[in-house]
């Protein structure tokens, strides 16, 4: 059995849900797929080996499954899943107004999905009366509007089990979490001591409510929700803030972590916050990573852990049946031909976004000696060496409004105009 979860960086924006895996063997659920029906409660717990007391138990729920010849493997997630169902709401809603309240958005949100109730810090809480437009609204799910609220208020919402409760966790506030202990564990690894003390925030007009852009110290926050209140409420609760990232690859736990978490190390006196988990459950006790997200501080890029973790599987030059993945040239398409050598093909981006695809469409004439005017009007190319082609661009700035093609013969002959060919039509 498995268990994972994670924020997103730092902690940012998102909305962060537990997943939880476990097989069965085929021969005890032949027919799995009624005997566990997608959205069946599953109940993880910890119970005393001494007098078989239940300590603590997480429920989760069936989002997949499938099977080999041996077992069955289940797919769960915590409640949070809820909230990919739509958001309620109706047009009659914005008929006296261009948007709804941030209460009576989350008032919905915890009655659609069965939750308890949705809090906040008291710092952002009271920040909390601005409306949310029908853009935001309509036809979203309710997973869409909580992110986008954790996008401008700059945090996580998570789910508690203890209280059915979803929390925000507000980036900068007082670390805190649930509390775990690792008795026994590997050495950990601190991988990022970074300040942040200036919030640039923007919204979808270009319009700029405060701080100033760029630099390692910089939280930026770009959202159709932005307002000058919200910018000082977060450059109010962020302050000076330290983020310290750290991860410890292997260690026991005394319970079932659940994040946010304070974990507490047997060799350290002070406990440490941890955004993410990765653990196996088993006969032998509840054991793997945990951590702080780490920064690339290089090119000041979050990373998550999903993301982690693709780069220790793949590196340039992986192959995966037919396709490359590749640092500078995206994804390549490969061939393999008679002789066992691989043939690669795939798109390269020319200046001014001008996309050209190495390799054969419907034959294997493929476009050479490409050319593209100074000002993208005009893109000439061969074809096969029997033919020559000529595009006219018309733009408006980035935007291409429409072009035509000339088809040519090597002495220069037309033999197809798009142009005169819808004259005459």
């Amino acid at each position: 059995m498995r268990m994972t979860s994670s924020c997103n960086g730092m902690g940012t924006e998102g909305v962060v849900s537990a997943m939880f895996t476990f097989s069965v063997p085929l021969s005890e659920y032949p027919n799995y797929t009624d005997s566990i029906p997608g959205g069946a409660e599953i109940i993880l717990q910890k119970i005393s080996p001494e007098d078989g007391h239940i300590m603590e138990g997480r429920i989760f729920y069936v989002s997949s499954k499938s099977s080999d010849d041996v077992k069955v493997t289940v797919t769960c997630y915590d409640r949070m899943a809820y909230t990919e169902c739509e958001f309620p709401c109706t047009d009659e809603d914005f008929s006296d107004s261009e948007g709804l309240s941030v209460g009576t958005v989350l008032d919905r949100i915890t009655q659609e999905c069965g939750l308890h109730a949705i809090q906040f810090d008291t710092i952002t809480v009271k920040s909390l009366d601005f409306e949310l437009p029908k853009s935001m609204l309509s036809g979203r799910s309710c997973r869409d509007v909580l992110s986008a609220l954790s996008q401008v208020l700059c945090g996580y919402f998570v789910y508690d089990s203890y209280f059915n409760n979803v929390y925000f966790i507000a980036f900068g506030s007082e670390e805190h979490g649930n509390l775990t202990n690792c008795t026994k564990h590997e050495k950990i690894r601190d991988t990022s001591y970074l300040m942040r003390n200036n919030v640039y925030m923007t919204d979808s007009s270009g319009n700029v409510y405060g701080g100033t852009s760029g630099g390692s110290n910089t939280i930026t926050v770009d959202s159709q929700l932005a307002s000058l209140a919200l910018y000082q409420m977060l450059t109010e609760r962020i302050g000076t803030y330290i983020y310290r990232g750290w991860d410890c690859g292997t260690a026991i736990f005394s319970g079932i972590p659940e994040v946010p978490m304070a974990v507490y190390f047997e060799d350290e006196e002070n406990p440490r916050y941890a955004n993410y988990y990765d653990i196996e459950l088993s006969s032998d006790g509840i054991v793997g990573s945990i951590g702080c997200n780490a920064v690339d501080e290089g090119a000041w890029v979050y990373k998550g852990r999903t993301q982690r973790e693709l780069e220790k599987r793949y590196s340039e030059g992986d192959t995966w049946k037919n396709v490359q993945l590749t640092k500078k040239d995206g994804i390549r398409y490969v061939y393999v031909n008679e002789n066992g050598e691989n043939q690669t093909y795939g798109y390269k981006v020319k200046e001014k976004g001008v996309t050209v695809y190495e390799g054969n469409e419907i034959s294997k004439n493929t476009a050479e000696e490409i050319t593209v005017s100074d000002d993208v009007s005009e893109v000439k190319y061969s074809i096969g060496g029997i033919m020559k082609a000529v595009l006219s661009l018309v733009w408006d700035g980035d935007v291409l409004k429409s072009y035509c093609r000339k088809i040519l013969d090597m002495d220069g002959k037309v033999i197809h105009d798009d142009k005169e060919a819808a004259d005459n039509e």
